[in-house]
């Protein structure tokens, strides 16, 4: 699987969570790909965490939008 680091959240399809010490109890794995989904009623994104809640992580923890091929 290839993944493309891109800026913009609109060009991504995933998140992937990175180490993040000021963050060690958020409901993410290191290293996962989370699908982004889009709230047409809210205009937000958000991702399902390891605990299948939804979740607005990405934006205070580490990690990258990436462009899943």
């Amino acid at each position: 699987m290839n993944c493309i680091v891109t800026s913009d959240i609109t060009k991504a399809s995933h998140w992937l969570a990175k180490e993040d010490e000021n963050n060690e109890f958020s409901n993410v794995t290191v290293g996962n790909l989370y699908a982004l989904k889009y709230d047409e009623r809210e205009h937000e994104y958000y991702i399902i965490d390891d605990e299948d809640r939804y979740s607005l992580i990405f934006l205070c923890h580490e990690g990258d939008f990436v462009i899943v091929n």
